[in-house]
């Protein structure tokens, strides 16, 4: 069955949460909301649709903890890149300062600037974490927290989540220190406390270096880099070739190398220098392989962490290799030692404390040198293609963060003449987390890798001849950041995928504007872009449910941890009253929201809260509750759902009761306070 047949999506499919209600023809909808234990029915006709309204639990706040060396490095090994006394007098007064500055040291910087300014310990914080995700209860004080979102592409904040996390680490006694690539990813907030660095003089940074790595007796592989390095060593280099000149002048002024070798050692390109390795690397089997690839997906994770994806490529690429009428054979456990499966394929674990739990420690792995993991990942990808549908497989596995990098990664550097084709096949698929994946990998490919005119060109493709879940991938984009940077055309293009005759992508638009409404700045002109979706000329086209499926959760009929109904309600109180008005007299809409009013009058006759909810929402619709007004609005409705008269009258006749009981205990209160 076709995606475009099979339009109707489980829960499981839209994230979690279902925004547009699921009819059908010749079928009365039973919803149920909240969770439901231990429900026992007879015969039930119609769909049944249970909304717990569960959201997926948020990423670990911290990723990891700087080790005391690496702490100890900062102070011992570190030259000043220029920017750094602006920094540090911002950190200080504020408590947060932005770096940006490709090839400068900045993360380097970031330690250094925490260590000086007195963080009792340096942390990373999670890069798939929000800033506006981010609550005191999450902060712990005295500590420095580094967040390095520089190649997630675009602007990782608003103005609105700058200042609010400022705010927070300054009454939370923290400090944090934002890492970008380049200024134009800071917020017009956050300008005057965004620093961009300049790259510190790279001979001192080799000497350094040296000095930390032999406490005594670096005059030799001093003299060495001085008289014979220095030239390998050119404006715009990054400080990590300064390090790596460090260890071949030492080296060098102890035989292990020439100055020859050493120069070239230097000067080669590092996809020069993995494609000359990968041509001498002799494997016993492919788990090296395959833990090289994991190494290069998730470099900087915990050491365990790797290994277990490395398992499952593993075991992916042998299954590959396997005639149809055989079997896998088993790993033998003790095949080879950790230390030298490291050896083998470049890399080095660090030990660290544990982000979370006091006491415990963890490893995370590396790659020796800094850009082997992009490099051995373009070459494999290049240099053998029957891997790809491996890959692709093995891809969507790994922490969506991770796998977007490499999809990025793959895509901006290795030729191709489809060079979205695999992306293009994620947003297709019916999984949720695949074409959040292709949605994210999208946004970054158009900021970080200049190629906003192929992804533009991609989504406009879908908009037009793609299925329901590509649509719903195009629509996620559109409502991101990336699209509100124009939000007329982000709309309009929302607009048109909202049209759509499937579900899924019309449920994409509803949770995007959602989420757009959390924009202060955008706000108003969201809101009357959605009422004129509402018009009578859209009902054929779909983008009438969508308004309408937007009125429920505007007006707080439909609810979701992640979004606050009551700010929007209060700031657009005409747009609200406009919709409840609408969704009321739709026949298909009203009928969810007098079943969900006529619930709350149940439970408001002893929950006080749910009586001024009941009283509030009638209310934006029926200003005036007395008898003669309430009369008129019965036949009014009737004419929509007469089936539901009754229902309508018992209904309105609550709420009026509801409504002088609360006039009865306000006056009370009043009294007593005077």
């Amino acid at each position: 069955m076709s995606e475009e047949s099979n339009n109707e999506t489980t829960e499981e499919e839209l994230g979690g949460v279902r925004y547009v209600p699921n009819f059908k023809q010749g079928s009365t909808q039973n919803t149920a909301y909240r969770d439901q234990n231990g429900v026992q029915t007879g015969i039930l006709n119609g769909d049944v649709t249970m909304n717990s309204f569960s959201s997926p639990k948020e990423p670990e706040l911290l990723v990891r903890r700087a080790t005391d060396d690496e702490v100890e490095q900062a102070r011992k090994q570190f030259v000043e890149p220029g920017g750094f006394a602006t920094a540090k007098r911002i950190l200080w007064e504020h408590n947060v300062v932005v770096l940006c500055g490709p090839g400068t040291g900045r993360s380097f910087t970031a330690r250094r600037l925490l260590d000086d300014c007195g963080a009792s310990a340096i942390v990373e914080m999670n890069r798939q974490r929000k800033l506006q995700s981010v609550r005191a209860g999450d902060l712990e004080a005295g500590l420095g927290y580094i967040w390095s979102v520089g190649d997630d592409g675009g602007k990782p904040f608003l103005d609105w989540e700058f200042e609010q996390c400022a705010s927070l680490f300054k009454d939370e006694g923290c400090r944090l220190v934002i890492v970008l690539d380049h200024r134009s990813q800071s917020c017009s907030t956050a300008s005057s406390k965004t620093v961009e660095l300049a790259a510190p003089d790279l001979v001192e940074v080799a000497l350094c270096a040296l000095r930390w790595r032999c406490r005594y007796g670096a005059e030799g592989p001093a003299v060495v880099l001085k008289s014979d390095l220095r030239n390998a060593l050119e404006k715009g280099d990054p400080p990590e070739k300064a390090v790596r000149a460090a260890e071949w002048a030492l080296r060098a002024f102890h035989g292990e190398a020439s100055v020859d070798e050493a120069l070239a050692g230097l000067r080669e390109d590092i996809g020069n220098a993995v494609a000359r390795w990968f041509e001498a690397w002799q494997v016993s089997s492919v788990r090296e392989y395959a833990m090289s690839l994991a190494v290069a997906v998730l470099e900087n994770e915990p050491y365990d962490r790797v290994v277990a994806h490395a398992t499952l490529l593993d075991e992916e690429i042998r299954k590959a290799q396997l005639p149809e009428d055989k079997k896998l054979r088993p790993r033998r456990v003790f095949e080879k030692p950790k230390q030298q499966l490291l050896d083998d394929i470049q890399t080095e674990t660090v030990e660290r404390q544990h982000p979370r739990h006091t006491g415990l420690r963890e490893e995370t792995v590396r790659f020796k040198r800094e850009g082997w993991a992009v490099a051995l990942l373009c070459h494999v990808w290049r240099e053998y293609p029957s891997i790809h549908p491996i890959l692709h497989k093995w891809l969507v596995c790994v922490p969506g963060d991770a796998a977007r990098r490499a999809l990025c990664t793959i895509t901006a550097k290795v030729p191709a003449h489809e060079p979205l084709r695999f992306v293009n096949g994620l947003a297709a698929k019916r999984r949720y987390a695949d074409r959040l994946l292709a949605a994210a990998t999208l946004i970054t490919l158009a900021d970080d890798h200049n190629l906003q005119p192929l992804v533009e060109e991609t989504l406009e493709d879908w908009i037009e001849y793609g299925g329901a879940y590509q649509q719903w991938t195009a629509a996620v984009v559109y409502a991101s950041p990336f699209g509100q940077r124009d939000i007329r055309g982000a709309l309009t293009r929302l607009a048109k995928i909202g049209q759509s005759p499937y579900q899924a992508p019309q449920n994409a638009v509803v949770a995007g504007v959602l989420g757009m409404l959390q924009n202060p700045d955008i706000q108003e002109l969201v809101m009357d872009r959605v009422l004129s979706w509402s018009e009578p000329k859209y009902r054929r086209k779909g983008l009438r449910a969508v308004a309408l499926s937007l009125g429920l959760w505007l007006t707080g009929l439909d609810r979701v941890e992640w979004f606050d109904a009551a700010e929007v309600y209060e700031a657009f109180d005409r747009h609200v009253r406009v919709l409840m008005r609408l969704v009321l007299e739709d026949p298909d809409f009203g009928g969810i929201a007098i079943e969900r009013l006529s619930a709350l009058a149940i439970q408001s006759q002893w929950d006080q809260d749910k009586a001024a909810e009941l009283v509030r929402l009638i209310e934006l619709a029926i200003p005036d509750l007395r008898w003669r007004r309430r009369r008129r609005a019965v036949s009014v409705l009737g004419v929509y759902h007469p089936t539901r008269r009754s229902q309508i009258r018992s209904l309105l006749k609550t709420t009026r009761k509801c409504q002088r009981r609360l006039s009865r205990v306000n006056r009370a209160r009043a009294g007593a306070s005077s």
